[in-house]
């Protein structure tokens, strides 16, 4: 699958990785206060709460500006999120600058428009034993998500709430059998509407999965091997780039591991106090020029 063929597909449902802005907190550095920019070659980013704002699910024109000036001085950029592919084209249908590739579903499936592509889906067995904890609990609504298809095995009113939030950027929604689809459709995430605890009892019976969460209505199971980083590794290999050599912008949960793990880290200023402190840099929110910002505050534009 192309970006483009991502663009094209049929949005389908799951969730994404957002948060909500809360006015406009000052830049900050947080981790590593003398950081200074490397050679930056590349450049990761998170959509909901990132790219996207929250408030006005758009792209601000600051943000757009970033990206088509990162592609001018020559910088790759990618979109690092916890969407499926086919949940992508509500948001990169209005952003008129092409990525260099996408790392989708925390990591699970990364590919681009020169035929790269590198999965990890989740295991049947493991599938089957979430899929059994949900018959058990039939209140509980998650979604199932595959490279080009993502449904809910129902549908509640805590999971409308959550769509509401998203606006315009939220996928239109499917319903199907998670009996019958996993059995011959790779699944890379399945993501309940569940609490913590219900969650670490989920994990705990598998053989090979963890939540990622960036909302505390619901999480992201995926293998445990698996993650933004692990994704962002696969490009980086594919190009020959260190880890030092990269920037990476987020403001959920599910983001920390990634800025931990780029060599310069910037936690967006609408994030949590808990994805601050694990970042190298804090800039403005979405809504007030934060990516640019903090580009240009490690002069790399």
């Amino acid at each position: 699958m192309t970006i483009s063929d991502a663009i094209a597909a049929q949005p389908a449902s799951a969730y994404a990785d957002s948060r909500i802005a809360h006015g406009k907190p000052a830049p900050q550095p947080s981790r590593n206060a003398s950081l200074n920019s490397p050679d930056t070659k590349a450049a990761f980013f998170d959509i909901d709460g990132t790219l996207t704002s929250f408030a006005t699910h758009i792209v601000p024109d600051s943000t757009l500006q970033a990206l088509q000036g990162l592609r001018d001085e020559g910088v790759k950029i990618f979109i690092c999120t916890g969407r499926s592919p086919s949940q992508m084209g509500v948001v990169l249908d209005t952003i008129p600058i092409s990525f260099d590739g996408v790392v989708a579903m925390n990591g699970q499936y990364c590919f681009d428009d020169q035929g790269f592509l590198e999965t990890e889906s989740m295991n049947g067995h493991d599938i089957g034993i979430i899929t059994a904890w949900l018959d058990e609990h039939p209140d509980v609504v998650a979604s199932f998500c595959e490279c080009d298809y993502v449904y809910f095995n129902q549908v509640t009113e805590t999971m409308r709430e959550t769509w509401r939030q998203l606006g315009k950027t939220a996928p239109k929604a499917f319903i199907d059998n998670p009996h019958i689809r996993p059995l011959d459709h790779p699944t890379f995430q399945i993501s309940p509407f569940i609490s913590k605890e219900q969650e670490h009892e989920i994990t705990a019976l598998c053989d090979n999965v963890k939540g990622v969460r960036w909302h505390p209505s619901f999480t992201d199971l995926i293998p445990a091997d698996g993650g933004k980083p692990v994704g962002i590794r696969r490009f980086l290999r594919h190009y020959g780039y260190t880890r030092e050599q990269c920037i990476a912008f987020g403001d959920g949960g599910n983001d920390m591991t990634m800025l931990q793990f780029a060599g310069i880290g910037v936690a967006m200023g609408n994030a949590s106090d808990f994805v601050k402190s694990v970042a190298d840099y804090v800039t403005d929110d979405v809504d007030h020029d934060g990516v640019m910002n903090a580009l240009r505050h490690f002069s790399i534009l």
